[in-house]
């Protein structure tokens, strides 16, 4: 890929690593919210739809408001 005159390198890098960031925190915030109890199916779907449709900023909020919420427990392997 040649560099542009218009855009240096350095910004397509970062972008890279913003996007990255995002997508981890969106994959986090999935794998959370597979793992807890919400008070309602219609409260645990919304959590969802916000994670989707505001990228960074759902996830996150999904993330602080869910450390309240009980995890599922797990059967132990022993």
């Amino acid at each position: 890929m040649e560099p542009t005159p218009l855009v240096p390198s350095s910004y397509d890098v970062l972008w890279v690593v913003l996007t990255l960031a995002a997508l981890g925190m969106l994959i986090a915030g999935i794998v959370r919210w597979a793992r807890v109890r919400a008070d309602s199916q219609s409260v645990q779907l919304g959590w969802f739809l916000v994670m989707l449709v505001v990228p960074v900023i759902g996830p996150a909020a999904f993330l602080a408001a869910s450390r309240t919420w009980d995890r599922r427990v797990r059967p132990s392997l022993t």
